[in-house]
């Protein structure tokens, strides 16, 4: 059986391991008002009133390409040899994003009261994952913070990058059925009575798919407010019940079952935890600690739950290689990988490999995905358009014939 072998660790990592534990726990949150006392010590007289506002506010999260770009130049500055002080207020005073200028200054002030960069970030977990924390921990420690904060920022990107085509994929068909939808609701408001009307007063009946669409048209102008509310409360539900387990266990089951894009999410779980768990395997934080980081980074109940076995089975003694064997959400590759990166001592490099073998994947997968849904969507939005003409043609036919009768 393999071990787990570890990266040499210091003595203060032990404490760093705890600040980790308790973070995850949510133990440890933004600074509010019972903590201001302490952070305004030795905060000027003239500066004082400005501080104390912006220490009361509590931090908003800022988004992955902010974190990524706000990473990079931190690391710039300090391979320059910057202070980390200075660097701080160098980027504050140039950035145009409020939420990012909050979070610098909140920092500044604390390092400016005696703390170390990790701690002060540490402070924050809405805005720093433990992730973050405990890879700029590890370069402090090390004497590297440059190249962790490097790495930090190329792990910010990619998810930022990730996240932006995941989001432009399910963006573009919403759009193009919103689109098509407000187009048959135009028609079918404005057409098809002209030609109800001329068949009413030849006393001809109106065919079924037409008055269908005439009894939608007379609810619209009284009922329009509708079409926005019931997506709005669909999707309240949908929020409240994803704070439940069960609901999330499912829908997240069902995301890794869909056909295509089942494969998709699952080699996206894939490489955003061998990146997460390649950075806090190297920095030195226990492996237990890491796989609870990396669990939170998957952000898929399911995989959460193999994780967790993972964890109890390192726990129990179990090389990391026996835990993967017992697990069914990650690509059957990716287990191989990671057993063989194991047994050969070269976790750390093969891990990143992995990432980035699994990103390349879902880039392919997401061009794919691209070339199926437009086809599907121009399918979809000819069916809508479809509808709405054979309900104005139907009807333009009767009146055709009326006339010739008549």
């Amino acid at each position: 059986m393999a071990t787990n072998p570890q990266p040499d660790k210091k003595p203060e990592d032990a404490n760093l391991n705890e600040h980790i534990r308790a973070i995850l726990r949510g133990e440890i949150r933004e600074h509010g008002p019972a903590e201001t006392a302490s952070v305004m010590e030795g905060i000027s007289p003239e500066a004082e009133p400005f501080v104390k506002r912006d220490l009361l506010l509590r931090v908003r999260a800022l988004s992955t390409k902010h974190l990524s770009v706000f990473t990079r130049e931190l690391a710039i500055l300090t391979r320059a040899g910057m202070p980390i002080l200075q660097g701080l207020q160098t980027i504050g005073s140039r950035t145009r994003n409020q939420k990012l200028r909050d979070v610098i200054y909140r920092i500044g002030v604390m390092i400016e009261n005696g703390d170390a960069l990790w701690s002060s970030l540490a402070a924050f977990p809405r805005t720093f994952s433990p992730l973050y924390v405990s890879t700029v921990r590890s370069g402090e420690l090390s004497g590297h913070l440059d190249k962790m904060l490097f790495r930090l920022a190329d792990h910010y990107e990619r998810e930022s990058l990730l996240r932006s085509k995941v989001i432009a994929a399910a963006t573009y068909p919403v759009i193009v059925l919103v689109f098509a939808l407000a187009i048959c609701i135009l028609l079918a408001s404005m057409v098809v009575p002209v030609f109800a009307d001329l068949l009413r007063d030849f006393e001809s009946e109106l065919p079924f798919l037409t008055q269908v669409v005439m009894a939608f048209v007379r609810w619209l102008p009284g009922n329009w407010f509708m079409l926005i509310l019931m997506p709005l409360a669909a999707f309240l539900v949908y929020r409240l019940l994803g704070r439940m387990f069960p609901f999330r266990l499912v829908r997240d089951r069902a995301k890794l079952s869909l056909p295509i894009i089942g494969k998709l999410n699952q080699r996206i779980l894939a490489s955003r935890f061998a990146r997460t768990f390649a950075i806090l395997y190297e920095s030195g934080v226990h492996i237990i600690d890491a796989l609870t980081i990396a669990k939170e980074a998957v952000d898929n109940e399911v995989a959460n739950v193999d994780i967790s076995r993972m964890q109890e089975a390192v726990e129990d003694g179990q090389s990391l290689e026996d835990a993967l064997q017992n697990t069914s959400v990650f690509p059957p590759l990716f287990v191989d990988m990671v057993v063989v990166g194991e047994q050969t001592g070269a976790l750390p490099d093969v891990l990143p490999q992995v990432a980035a073998l699994y990103e390349e994947e879902v880039n392919i997968a997401m061009d794919n995905l691209g070339a199926i849904i437009e086809p599907a969507l121009i399918l979809v939005t000819g069916g809508f358009v479809a509808t709405v003409f054979y309900a104005f043609f139907i009807p333009y036919l009767r009146l055709l014939s009326v006339i010739a009768g008549g």
